[in-house]
Parts: C-alpha cells; sequence; structure tokens
C-alpha cells in the first residue's frame, strides 16, 4: 500500500449455518492477523452462528485489540466443542436424531422438554459448584481430588446454554449503549410481523438476547423475546445483513468492499434424488435466497452509482444541482466471497456436509472446520485485491 494511502473499507458479512460457523471462526481468525495494513474491518454482520463469529469478532476490535477477538475466537469454539463423556454422547445423540429416517416431532414449547432442559442444567450448576468449577480455586477438601477425575464426563450447563457460553467470553454489561465504529449488525426476523430485523450497534446496545434470537431456530429453540418484538432465527430474512452497510449510510462511511462467509455451497454436481440429499439441498438454498437477494440489492444500487458517475462525465453542470446531490450519495460496493471448499476439506471425498452435521460439535470436526477457514481466507488474501472475483 503506498504510503499516503487510505486502507480499504472493508465490510464482512457471515452466513449462519450452525456447527459450520466454526468456518468462519477461522476466516475471520486469519484476517485479523493480517498485518499489512491495506484493510480496515469497519463494519460485520452475521446470522445465526455466523452472528456468534462476528460478534466476538465485533468485541475484540471495538476494544482495538484484534489479538483479543482471535483469541476468544479460539477459545469460544473450544469450549462450544463437545469435551466431556457426557457431551459427546449428546453429540451423537443429536446427530442420531437428525439422520434417523425416522422423524419425531417435538415443540420445543412442550412442558416436558423445557422441564427436562431445566434439571439437565440444574444438575450440571449444582456438580460445577460442588467441584468448584469458576469460583476462584476455593474447592472443598474432596473435590480437589475428585474433579481432575470427573472433569471428563460433566455435561457443563453452558454446552446446552448459548447465552451462558456467550457471557463467558463478552462483557454484555460493558458495551456502550451504541458504537459507530466497527459496526455490528445481527439478522433476525419478527415472527408474528414478519418484519426483517438487523440489530444495529449504531443504533443501540447489542444484547445477548440480540444473538440467542438470531440463532433460534424455531424447530429447536423457542421464539426469543427482546424489547417488545419476538424473534425466530434471521434465516427466514437476511443470512446475513448486508444492505444495512449501505442503505441509511452517509457516503464517507460506507465499506469500499463487502466480503461474504459464505456455508451453504452455491451449487451441487449432482441431482439430489434420496430423501437426505433433498432435504441438505433444500436448506442450502433457503439459507442461500436471503443472502443472494442481499447481494442483489448491493448490485442495484451499484448500477444507480455507476449511471450517476457516466452521467456527471457527460454532463458536468449536473454536479452541483439538487439531483446531482441526491446521486452523489451512491457509492459502488465491491463484494467477493469467502466459500468452504468440500473438496479441500475432505480430501478422501467420502464425506460432505450435511444438515445433520450442521448440529456436529465433535471437537476434531470443529477444528478441521476453523483449519479449513484460515486455509481459505489465506487462499483470498494472497489473490487480494489483483485476483479476487467481485461480483
Amino acid at each position: 500500500m503506498e504510503k499516503d494511502q487510505k486502507p480499504l473499507r472493508v465490510a464482512i458479512a457471515c452466513q449462519g449455518g450452525g456447527a459450520h460457523t466454526a468456518f468462519t471462526a477461522g476466516v475471520l481468525d486469519r484476517l485479523l492477523e493480517d498485518d499489512r495494513q491495506s484493510f480496515e474491518i469497519v463494519s460485520l454482520s452475521g446470522t445465526s452462528g455466523g452472528a456468534v463469529c462476528a460478534l466476538i469478532a465485533w468485541y475484540g476490535l471495538s476494544q482495538k485489540n484484534p489479538a483479543l477477538a482471535r483469541k476468544l475466537l479460539k477459545d469460544f469454539w473450544a469450549d462450544n466443542s463437545a469435551n466431556s463423556l457426557l457431551e459427546k454422547l449428546w453429540n451423537i445423540s443429536a446427530l442420531s436424531a437428525a439422520r434417523s429416517p425416522i422423524e419425531v416431532k417435538v415443540s420445543p414449547y412442550f412442558p416436558g422438554l423445557s422441564w427436562g432442559m431445566t434439571q439437565v442444567r440444574l444438575q450440571g450448576e449444582l456438580l460445577q459448584k460442588l467441584l468448584g468449577f469458576g469460583d476462584g480455586g476455593q474447592l472443598s477438601p474432596w473435590s480437589s481430588f475428585f474433579r481432575p477425575q470427573l472433569e471428563g464426563f460433566i455435561l457443563r450447563p453452558e454446552f446446552i446454554d448459548l447465552q451462558r457460553l456467550l457471557e463467558k467470553y463478552i462483557d454484555f454489561d460493558s458495551l456502550p449503549d451504541t458504537l459507530e465504529s466497527p459496526q455490528l449488525l445481527v439478522g433476525a426476523v419478527q415472527v408474528c410481523t414478519g418484519q426483517f430485523k438487523a440489530f444495529d450497534s449504531r443504533q443501540e446496545k447489542i444484547l445477548p438476547e440480540m444473538i440467542l434470537a438470531s440463532a433460534a431456530l424455531p424447530s429447536l429453540f423457542k421464539a426469543v423475546h427482546v424489547k417488545d418484538e419476538v424473534y425466530w432465527d434471521g434465516l427466514f430474512s437476511q443470512n446475513p445483513p448486508i444492505r444495512e452497510f449501505v442503505c441509511g449510510v452517509e457516503r464517507t462511511e460506507k465499506p469500499d468492499q463487502i466480503w461474504v462467509v459464505q456455508i451453504n455451497p452455491r451449487e451441487r454436481d449432482k441431482e439430489p434424488t434420496t430423501v437426505e440429499e433433498i432435504l441438505d439441498r433444500r436448506n442450502e438454498l433457503s439459507g442461500n435466497v436471503s443472502l443472494q437477494q442481499e447481494i442483489n440489492s448491493i448490485k442495484t444500487l451499484n448500477k444507480v452509482a455507476g449511471a450517476a458517475e457516466d452521467l456527471f462525465t457527460a454532463h458536468p453542470e449536473l454536479s452541483d444541482s439538487p439531483a446531482g446531490e441526491a446521486l452523489r450519495k451512491y457509492k459502488q460496493v465491491k463484494i467477493c466471497r469467502i466459500e468452504i471448499d468440500e473438496t479441500e476439506l475432505f480430501s478422501d471425498q467420502t464425506s460432505d456436509l450435511d444438515y445433520a452435521s450442521k448440529l456436529d460439535r465433535s471437537p476434531e470436526f470443529i477444528q478441521q472446520l476453523v483449519e479449513h477457514g484460515q486455509s481459505q481466507a489465506q487462499s483470498f488474501l494472497n489473490g487480494w485485491p489483483e485476483k479476487t472475483v467481485y461480483e
């Protein structure tokens, strides 16, 4: 980068996809490590698991500490993995249920399910208290002996409670009421009205409920109440929010480029024919529809900006007119993608990322995705900006 050249303003949009968004953590880790100073991350957005990754990166950047963001991303996903025996059994059970040919439908509002989950949390909390977890090492005489043995067996409450896990790494109370830069956008949808919602750190304080709302997949979780509204996973609306990077924003505050971290594949090599393949592809396409709509909205605005530049070139006298003043607010913003490459991820070509694997929290699988994200981000940076393919 030239000495007096300002770094490019970059916004990063993180698509949701459950456990697959460990890939996003790897991508962000590598981007935050880049020390060329040729770009500045000014905005992040995300939906569901993408919102979690965006939140953690944003939290570190808001404190001018990319190294902290990288550490928190690493620690969060290691902690979110199924580490103990009971957690691994829980993970295997979830995957088996998701892949079972017999579908059992249970509402997340079913009283028995809610009661069972509450009891699991209470038992986990009691065991943690007895063993001295999180109490600064004030252990009972016997727990100091049993703790190392039992740590590998218990089911941690934070393993099944996303809010508890988020609050372990993010001090939400310390967050400002509003924060201009960097910006964070969290995608969700209002259940009753069907309105899209992008919680915006420039307009309101980011709360843990906002992240929970973005990740509240209806078949698995209750809708989340945020203030006076009820929300579900943003998969149905904006996956992830992108248009808010440029709409209603002053021209000088808009990004120069938007980098989309995409989880769901755009194409498949063959027609899905089995029930599982059809359901997998339907899920992928439903997650991509809202993303493509967001990207198309930016492309439309880019055409307006390009037409305005051509108009001013042909008729410079219009530049200072009221119409010219209105047109100057538009800015062309380049869009590119960093995507999962399953042929790279699975070198044996015998595995793929099906819908059920979005629930897979085995440490090996999570780490594999993180490392793939780091690799894909490195490949992107190696070709950026000269060889980058833009939308």
